[in-house]
């Protein structure tokens, strides 16, 4: 049973993708068979540089035709990996700015929200419908923070429901620069590096570098990110790196701009690659297993998740190497 919905309360979706073809159709199916009839379009940015064994076409040959046709394509000019964004570039060089990760489907839709999420991720019911209603009061909903590599976390000083509160206290400089200095390998030392050789603002020590909104699975206002990110307004698209990770410009520039996030942790959907919640990955520990050999095994875990699931096997002459 899919959630319905007037046009006026539709919503579209966008997924960048480096290969991962079993991932992205189990993802896709999943929130197919529970938010179709919530989702118009689903942006698909395929990135220019792909794995052996990845093609638009292989990929749609796992999906049925009802979501086959919500489906737009993009293929971005450059391949931007998971590199510095330059920010002066995306002021002015547009293949550039549309090459950031959801950039196009956050451009193109009509939409007043967007979905974004990552091509690997299970859902068990529809990720839109709990959390739609609230957005007139929000620039964004989803999980908020890279809490577990943030000192102010780890100090009790923060966490994802109290992270306004956290904010608006106004702590100044020197004591989030002794916060942070207290913790100088957590999070592989970025917020340290940061603070000791003076590249964090003294003036707006707040929000945190580890703050954002975690894009694996969030929904946008569309028309506010439309508003504010470049090319109409000034701040950096959502899928750009800057200090820590995905979306931490433009997450901090949005709270600083006094816009209002909402922190869900969506019991209905799960990320293969956080704190050990295997969504079609493996069950180890990312670190305990070099990045092929999860490649692999994630892909074999959602073949057999596509089959057991939704009964679709892959064609040999798309993936003549699959038994």
């Amino acid at each position: 049973m899919t959630a319905s919905a007037s046009p006026a309360t539709m919503v579209d979706a966008c997924m960048t993708v480096w290969g991962k073809p079993f991932q992205t159709a189990a993802t896709l199916l999943s929130l197919f068979s529970h938010s179709s009839e919530l989702i118009d379009r689903i942006y698909i940015v395929v990135e220019s540089q792909q794995p052996q064994g990845f093609s638009i076409s292989a990929l749609e040959s796992l999906l049925p035709d009802a979501l086959r046709r919500k489906l737009v394509f993009y293929q971005p000019k450059y391949f931007l990996a998971a590199h510095r964004t330059d920010y002066d570039r995306c002021l002015v060089d547009a293949d550039y700015r549309l090459s950031v990760r959801y950039q196009y489907g956050l451009e193109s839709t009509d939409k007043a929200a967007m979905l974004i999420l990552h091509n690997d991720v299970e859902f068990f019911s529809c990720p839109i419908l709990p959390i739609l209603h609230h957005l007139k009061d929000y620039a964004g909903i989803g999980e908020i923070g890279q809490c577990w590599n943030c000192p102010a976390f780890q100090e009790e000083r923060c966490a994802p429901l109290s992270f306004q509160e956290f904010i608006d206290s106004k702590p100044a400089y020197s004591e989030v620069k002794r916060m942070i200095l207290r913790h100088p390998k957590l999070g592989a030392g970025r917020s340290f590096k940061l603070i000791k050789n003076g590249l964090w603002p003294r003036d707006q020590p707040l929000p945190m570098p580890e703050c954002r909104l975690n894009e694996f699975c969030c929904l946008v206002d569309a028309d506010i990110y439309r508003k504010e990110v470049i090319p109409h307004g000034t701040i950096p698209p959502i899928g750009s790196s800057f200090f820590v990770d995905t979306g931490d410009r433009w997450f901090r520039e949005m709270v600083l701009n006094g816009y209002k996030f909402k922190h869900h942790s969506h019991p209905e959907w799960k990320h293969g690659y956080v704190a050990n919640r295997a969504g079609f990955t493996t069950k180890t520990v990312r670190g305990q297993q070099d990045a092929n050999t999860q490649y692999v095994l994630g892909e074999q875990a959602a073949k057999n998740h596509l089959y057991s699931k939704y009964g679709v096997k892959p064609s040999k002459s798309y993936f003549p190497l699959e038994e």
